[in-house]
């Protein structure tokens, strides 16, 4: 419990201070935006978060793990540079309306959308990758033979504009810095951190810059987007808000009150958000507008997007449980989870590791997996994610997404919640067994039951609305 109230105690501290650092400073950031078209804070501030977060923890963060999906070094210069080139020859193939922006999230292996793509028909999709990031072979599909942010932003290249961009935000961005009020060590730590982010605000520039030319050209009036507050999906709002583009968010993810990248009650300016953003269900609403500063009229529900895919019989489960891994910000508590599944791996219940998109690579299991005595941990990225949903047993889980998209199928969830916060309320709302150690996930492994608690159809309506097959729909109506 103690451990609890210090992670509760940091996410309190830092939403106060980093809100007040901001606040102290609003006029300088404002002053930017306004003559180069971004707020600089709100590219960073949830990724400093996190970094601040571990530092007050004393916790290694989730960059501790060996590999990600992200370029490094010049092998990592010459390989982006190569695939911007590469991309230069796709060009949309109408002067489009709207436009749904599609990250690699939301691209099948076999490069077919997870999404209903015939109910987008009439709008145009442009593949989204995020500069710096490895395309996986199925995202490559798509991307070499639709319109994609590459081959915007190559265009952008070829207008020579960057030569004299460059350079002047570069020095309106070093000279912004120097004038920031920093009243104590903490500031000093927050500055620290915008300094060093200075490479990856110039990536975003070359982004925002890019966009901006795009909808100069083009008639567009909507554009759809997931992850809108990740900073390379923000600079998209910021272009598209220069041109008087309606801009509506998809929910990708869970959404709770600490949620960095979806809580603004704190500023008293708050940032650029989407004119709509359709969510879930009246959970989340209420979390946006309540707690976290969204306005109330922007707020849609339509229910979850679902991936099309067969299912198999959910009566008919296997006999493997399905551990949903997550590259948890708290590096030391993704590890001690990583260890105990193998623990109980090792003691002969039957698990199976799904990999976040984002861990591409083995290493990292297998590392751990080998110091918890077990050689063969099963690692699968096959078949899709509801088809392992729908075949497995049971779901081991911390609070990834995953665990939402589970409770459909009426089986035992195990919510590994070490240190007791019930960030998804899964345990609060008795949607899953709470564990808070290796003892009780073996316990829990072994009890393997699931009984439906009285409250849990109202909880999942909560949750998904009508938690059927035509949110997209719903959410393309929108804007007839």
């Amino acid at each position: 419990m103690e451990e609890k109230n210090h992670a509760e105690e940091a996410e309190d501290f830092l939403f106060e201070n980093m809100g007040a650092f901001y606040n102290r400073n609003a006029r300088k950031f404002k002053d930017f935006e306004e003559k180069l078209g971004v707020d600089i804070w709100f590219l960073e501030h949830f990724r400093m978060h996190f970094k601040l977060r571990n530092q007050r923890l004393k916790t290694k963060g989730r960059e501790a793990s060996a590999n990600s999906k992200h370029l490094k070094g010049k092998a990592g210069l010459y390989r982006e540079m190569s695939t911007i080139l590469q991309s230069g020859w796709a060009k949309p193939r109408s002067n489009p309306k709207n436009i749904l922006f599609v990250n690699s999230r939301f691209v099948r292996e076999d490069g077919k959308f997870r999404f209903n793509s015939e109910e987008t028909k009439s709008w145009t999709l442009v593949m989204n990758r995020e500069l710096g990031t490895v395309m996986d072979d199925g995202f490559r599909k798509q991307w070499s033979n639709t319109m994609n942010t590459d081959a915007i932003i190559f265009r952008y290249f070829l207008s020579f504009r960057w030569i004299v961009d460059g350079p002047s935000f570069y020095w309106k961005l070093q000279k912004t810095l120097k004038k920031l009020t920093v009243k104590s060590r903490f500031d000093e730590s927050i500055l620290l951190g915008l300094k060093a982010a200075v490479p990856s605000f110039m990536l975003y520039w070359v982004r925002f810059n890019s966009m901006q030319m795009f909808f100069n050209r083009m008639n567009c009036e909507n554009i759809l987007m997931w992850d809108e507050n990740s900073p390379q999906q923000k600079v998209i709002q910021y272009a598209a808000r220069s041109k008087g583009i309606q801009v509506g968010a998809i929910q990708h993810g869970s959404i709770y009150k600490h949620h960095p990248a979806y809580a603004y009650a704190q500023y008293d300016f708050p940032p650029l958000l989407p004119d709509v953003t359709f969510v879930w269900g009246s959970k989340f609403r209420d979390v946006l507008t309540g707690l976290n500063g969204y306005r109330p009229e922007s707020i849609v529900i339509t229910g979850k997007v679902k991936e099309q895919i067969e299912l198999v019989d959910s009566n008919q489960p296997g006999n493997f449980w399905l551990y949903a891994s997550q590259p948890l910000r708290n590096g030391a508590l993704r590890e001690q989870i990583l260890l105990d599944v193998c623990k109980a791996a090792n003691k002969g219940f039957e698990i199976v590791i799904r990999p976040h998109p984002t861990e591409q690579f083995d290493g990292y299991f297998n590392e751990i997996s080998s110091r918890a005595g077990l050689n063969n941990i099963r690692i699968e990225r096959h078949p899709s994610l509801l088809q392992h949903l729908s075949a497995c047993k049971g779901l081991i889980v911390t609070s990834s997404t995953v665990g939402f998209e589970f409770l459909e199928f009426n089986k035992p969830m195990i919510v590994m919640d070490y240190l007791e916060q019930d960030l998804m309320h899964w345990i609060k709302n008795d949607l899953g067994t709470k564990v808070i150690n290796l003892e009780e996930l073996e316990a829990a492994l072994k009890k393997g039951q699931f009984v439906a608690s009285d409250s849990r159809k109202d909880i999942i309506e909560s949750l998904f609305y009508k938690n059927d097959d035509r949110a997209l729909n719903r959410i393309l109506q929108h804007f007839n």
